[in-house]
């Protein structure tokens, strides 16, 4: 008797933890289970989709997205979004992380299509009372300064963490500076 039979391995962790990325994106880090393991992104998605429909747990995600930037539905296949072809206002993704590796640069420009960083929001130094602010190295008051933005400019927004806001300067450097004094542009 000849059996064949595809097997997965367990596709997430039972302990998953999310980050707000932006007000409209909550991004749950996905490693593999088994450390090591080398399987490829296309597949994986689909195995958290069966998983997730079949366990019913953890998360339900409404995409997953890869660290090449390819954005997969519920189902784990491979879409193309727009901002226009969004209609909910937050959404929950999954992201296909290597050794639990923090977001790729394509991953983060594919979020865009969320609204969030390279297609979507710009943000606006609005009067800080000094006539600039500060972009540090990290989000934190103890991130080393890396340079200081004049009130008015516009700079694209990129990600969002606790009262700092991610950006990309003129001259393509990212930095954090303080959400306090940053106004989303409305395009």
């Amino acid at each position: 008797m000849n059996v064949i039979s595809d097997l997965f391995l367990i596709p997430i962790s039972e302990n998953l933890e999310g980050v707000d990325y932006s007000a409209k994106v909550k991004i749950y880090k996905l490693a593999l289970s088994d450390a090591g393991v080398n399987i490829e992104p296309s597949i994986w998605a689909k195995a958290v989709s069966y998983f997730g429909k079949t366990r019913g747990k953890p998360v339900n995600f409404d995409f997953l997205i890869d660290s090449e930037g390819v954005i997969y539905d519920s189902n784990g296949v491979k879409v193309t979004l727009n901002l226009e072809s969004l209609t909910k206002t937050n959404y929950i993704l999954g992201y296909l992380s290597k050794n639990q590796e923090d977001l790729s640069d394509k991953a983060k420009e594919a979020l865009g299509s969320f609204g969030t960083g390279a297609l979507g929001n710009s943000v606006k130094v609005i009067p800080t009372g000094v006539g600039f602010l500060r972009v540090r190295s990290e989000p934190s008051l103890n991130g080393t300064e890396i340079s200081r933005i004049n009130e008015g400019e516009e700079f694209l927004m990129l990600e969002e963490k606790e009262g700092w806001t991610k950006i990309k300067l003129a001259d393509g450097k990212e930095g954090w500076a303080s959400s306090t004094y940053l106004e989303k542009v409305v395009k």
